[in-house]
C-alpha cells in the first residue's frame, strides 16, 4: 500500500511537471527579441514598452480551430509602460502537442527604457490563475536588452521565465539572442532568433527566422518560420485613426489558430485615409516656444508650425490645407508665409479663413489660394504704425527722474523716460524701419493678389470696407464662414477626412525633427534650437520670466554641446536688446564651447 501511494504520488507529480510549461511564450506579434512591431512585443522583449511601435490601446481576439470559444487579449501602452490582460479559454500545449482548454486569467505590466533610438533595456512581470491546477498560480520575470548600432542591423536578447512557476511545477527560463538586418532598406526587415532553456545544450538551440516588408501606406506583410512545422504569417494595415493586423499560426503538432487585432493610438491622426486628409490649423498668438504644462496641452509654437506646413507639403496623405488666422507678430507672419507658399508650391490648395480686420492676418492670408472672410466683419487694413509712449512729466509729477549714458544717437531705448517726445535721430530711425516693413507688407499682398495701385490706394484712403466691396476689389474672395471654405476644400481635394494640426505633430513627430513616422534604426542626431527671448539680463533668470539671464542661457549652451546627439546648434534670438554686459558673457561663453565641442552654430 505504501508502495502505491508513493507510486500514485510519483505520477501526480510527473504530470504536473510535464504541464509545466508557459503557454504565453509565442503568442501573436512577439516576432523577435530583436525587432518586433506587435500589440504583444513586449511580452517577449519588454524594451518594446517603450519604442515608436508600443500601442496606445489593442485589442486582439485569438481562437484554435475547431474550438467554438476564442481568447481575447487587450493592452494598454503608455509612457514606456505596456499593461495587458487576456482570457484564454484554449492554450496549446506543444509538449503534448494538443490544443487545451484551462481558462486561464493572464496579467502582465512591462517597462521598457528606449535610449535614442540606440539602447534600452526592460523588465516585465506576468502572472495568472487558472480553473486548471496544471496551468494555475502562474509566474515569471522577464528581462530584456536591445541595441541598434546602426540604421541596418539591430540586436536583442531576452530571458522569459526567470523564476517562473506554473501549476506548483518550476519553469524553465527561456534565453533568446537575436538579431535583425535590414539588408537594402527600411522598408524589409530579416531575423533570426536562437532560443535554448535552462540545461539544455546550445548544440541544441532552437532558430525561428522571420521576415517583414512595409509596403505602401505603410501596409506591412510578415512571416516567421521556426523548427519541424511551425510557422505564422499575417499583416499590419494603418486605417484612418487605429490600425489593424491579422495573424494565422500553425503549429508542429498539426492544430491553427487565427487571430485579429486592432490598435488605438492615445493621438488620434495615424493612419491611412483612402482618398487623403485635409490639415486644418488655427493660428493666433504664437509664441517662439511653449513650456510643457502640467494642466494643460502645450499649444504648437512658430518652429512647429513652420516645420509642420512643410512636413505636410511633402506628406502624399495631405491633399490641401486650411487656416483660420488670427493676429501674429510681423517676423513671425513672414516665416509662416514662406511656408504656405512652399506648401503650394507641391501643387496643394491652401484656404485661408479669416474674421479679423487686421494686418498681419491678412498678411498670412494672402499667402493662400482662396481667402474667406466672415460676412458680418467689416474688412480693412490699416498699414504699420508704431506708437512711443513718454512718461518723462508724469515721473516728475511724482519726483522722479531718470539719468541714463549712451553712446551714439540712434540709441534712443530710454527716451520715453528723458524725453518728452522723439528726437530727431530716434524719429528719423523709426520712420525708416516702419517705412520699410510697410513696403515689404503692400508689395508682398499686392503680388500675391494680384492687386493694383489703384485698389490699394482706395482701401487706405477709405480705412474700412464691406466684405462685399473688398470682395469686388479683389482683396478677399468669398465673404462666407470656416464651414463652408472647408466644403469647398473638401469638394476640390476630393477628400472628407481632416488632420487637426496638433495631431498631426504628434504623430509625425515634428517637435524632434523628424517630419515624419521614421522606422529607421541607430542613433538620431538631431539640431538643438536655444531659444533668446525676451530682454537680455545678466542675472541667473529674467524678472517674471519676461526675458533670459547670462546663466539660464549658458546652462541651456552647455547641455546641448555635451549632449553627444546633438550634431548641430541654432541660436534663434527674439529680443529688442538688454544688458551690454551679459550679452559679452553669453558670447563669451558659446565661443568657449564651439572651441571644445567643434559643433556648427
Amino acid at each position: 500500500m505504501k508502495k502505491l501511494a508513493i507510486a500514485l504520488l510519483l505520477l501526480a507529480f510527473a504530470r504536473s511537471v510535464q504541464a509545466a510549461e508557459n503557454p504565453f511564450l509565442d503568442l501573436p506579434d512577439s516576432h523577435s527579441a530583436a525587432f518586433s512591431e506587435g500589440q504583444n512585443a513586449a511580452l517577449l522583449n519588454p524594451v518594446f514598452a517603450d519604442t515608436y511601435s508600443a500601442p496606445a490601446l489593442s485589442y486582439r481576439y485569438l481562437q484554435y480551430e475547431n474550438k467554438g470559444t476564442g481568447n481575447h487579449i487587450g493592452s494598454i501602452g503608455i509612457e514606456g509602460f505596456s499593461f495587458t490582460y487576456g482570457w484564454f479559454a484554449n492554450v496549446y500545449n506543444k509538449r503534448q502537442r494538443e490544443v487545451q482548454n484551462p481558462g486561464i486569467n493572464f496579467y502582465n505590466i512591462s517597462k521598457g527604457f528606449f535610449f535614442n533610438n540606440f539602447w534600452g533595456f526592460g523588465a516585465g512581470y506576468s502572472f495568472g490563475t487558472s480553473r486548471d491546477s496544471s496551468y494555475d498560480r502562474y509566474k515569471s520575470l522577464t528581462l530584456g536588452l536591445l541595441l541598434r548600432p546602426s540604421r541596418f542591423i539591430s540586436f536583442g536578447g531576452a530571458v522569459n521565465d526567470l523564476f517562473g512557476t506554473i501549476g506548483g511545477g518550476q519553469l524553465k527560463h527561456r534565453e533568446v539572442y537575436a538579431a535583425a538586418l535590414r539588408p537594402f532598406t527600411d522598408r524589409v526587415t530579416l531575423s533570426a532568433d536562437a532560443s535554448r532553456f535552462s540545461g539544455q545544450s546550445f548544440r541544441n538551440i532552437s532558430w525561428t527566422f522571420g521576415a517583414e516588408a512595409r509596403i505602401f501606406y505603410d501596409i506591412s506583410l510578415f512571416a516567421k518560420s521556426g523548427e519541424g512545422r511551425d510557422f505564422n504569417f499575417g499583416f499590419r494595415v494603418p486605417v484612418s485613426v487605429f490600425s489593424i493586423s491579422g495573424q494565422y499560426n500553425n503549429y508542429k503538432g498539426g492544430a491553427a489558430a487565427e487571430s485579429l487585432g486592432i490598435s488605438i493610438p492615445f493621438r488620434q491622426g495615424e493612419g491611412v485615409s483612402a482618398y487623403g486628409k485635409i490639415l486644418a490649423l488655427s493660428i493666433g498668438n504664437i509664441r517662439e516656444f511653449e513650456k510643457e504644462s502640467f494642466f494643460g496641452k502645450r499649444r504648437p509654437n512658430l518652429t512647429d508650425i513652420i516645420m509642420g506646413i512643410r512636413c505636410a507639403s511633402t506628406d502624399s496623405e495631405i491633399k490641401g490645407l486650411i487656416i483660420e488666422v488670427n493676429a501674429a507678430d510681423f517676423a513671425h507672419a513672414q516665416e509662416i508665409r514662406g511656408a504656405i507658399q512652399a506648401f503650394r508650391a507641391s501643387g496643394k490648395p491652401v484656404y485661408a479663413v479669416t474674421a479679423s480686420p487686421g494686418n498681419t492676418a491678412y498678411y498670412i492670408a494672402a499667402a493662400a489660394d482662396k481667402i474667406y472672410y466672415a460676412p458680418n466683419s467689416m474688412f480693412g487694413l490699416p498699414g504699420l504704425s508704431a506708437n512711443v509712449y513718454f512718461f518723462k512729466k508724469l515721473m516728475a509729477k511724482i519726483g522722479l527722474s531718470f539719468d541714463v549714458f549712451k553712446h551714439g544717437k540712434y540709441k534712443s531705448a530710454y527716451e520715453s523716460f528723458t524725453n518728452e517726445g522723439l528726437s530727431p535721430a530716434a524719429r528719423e530711425n523709426l520712420i525708416s524701419i516702419v517705412a520699410d516693413l510697410n513696403e515689404q507688407f503692400i508689395s508682398d499682398i499686392k503680388n500675391d493678389r494680384e492687386l493694383s495701385d489703384q485698389n490699394i490706394a482706395r482701401l487706405f484712403e477709405e480705412s474700412i470696407l464691406s466684405p462685399t466691396d473688398a470682395k469686388e476689389l479683389g482683396f478677399i474672395d468669398e465673404d462666407d464662414y470656416y464651414e463652408q471654405a472647408l466644403y469647398d476644400l473638401k469638394e476640390k481635394t476630393g477628400t472628407k477626412a481632416i488632420a487637426g494640426f496638433n495631431s498631426y505633430i504628434a504623430v509625425n513627430d515634428i517637435s524632434s525633427g523628424i517630419g515624419k513616422k521614421d522606422f529607421s534604426w541607430g542613433r538620431k542626431p538631431v539640431i538643438a534650437i536655444v531659444h533668446v527671448d525676451g530682454t537680455i539680463l545678466q542675472d541667473e533668470s529674467a524678472l517674471l520670466g519676461n526675458g533670459i539671464g547670462t546663466g539660464t542661457y549658458l546652462d541651456m549652451l552647455t547641455e546641448v554641446f555635451e549632449d553627444s546627439s546633438v550634431a548641430a546648434v541654432v541660436i534663434r534670438i527674439s529680443s529688442g536688446g538688454g544688458s551690454a554686459l551679459a550679452s559679452d558673457f553669453m558670447q563669451y561663453g558659446l565661443v568657449n564651447l564651439q572651441k571644445k565641442y567643434s559643433k556648427p552654430v
